[in-house]
């Protein structure tokens, strides 16, 4: 839609837009028609960029790329991470060793007094 006009067009464009929605208007109603329009700008970058980092994966991996991961690679995540959910074998048996290190420390300290 945008693709033909050049940078001055643009801002030429964007400066007879905001001329015309200027007129009688407060300052508080400029204000929040300024800010809903920078909303809006601000979400339209946010989904050009994500669709940009989505066709670059698509170009780099070769393969498409779905919004929704497929219920197998869901599966496969959480079966091979142990940490995904928080119970990590590494973690499990050190807080296991540091809990026996510390009762026999404490049973140690318990049977001198």
């Amino acid at each position: 839609m945008f693709d033909n006009l050049c940078p001055e067009d643009t801002m030429v464009l964007a400066n007879a837009i905001a001329l015309s929605l200027y007129p009688g208007k407060t300052a508080d109603e400029l204000n929040v028609l300024g800010n809903l329009i920078v909303a809006v700008g601000s979400l339209l970058l946010t989904a050009a960029a994500q669709k940009q980092a989505l066709s670059s994966q698509q170009t780099n991996a070769g393969a498409s790329m779905d919004c929704t991961p497929s219920d197998n690679a869901a599966s496969d995540n959480m079966s091979s991470d142990n940490s995904f959910n928080g119970n990590s074998t590494e973690n499990s048996t050190e807080s296991s060793t540091d809990n026996s290190t510390e009762n026999s420390t404490k049973d140690a300290s318990t049977k001198e007094t």
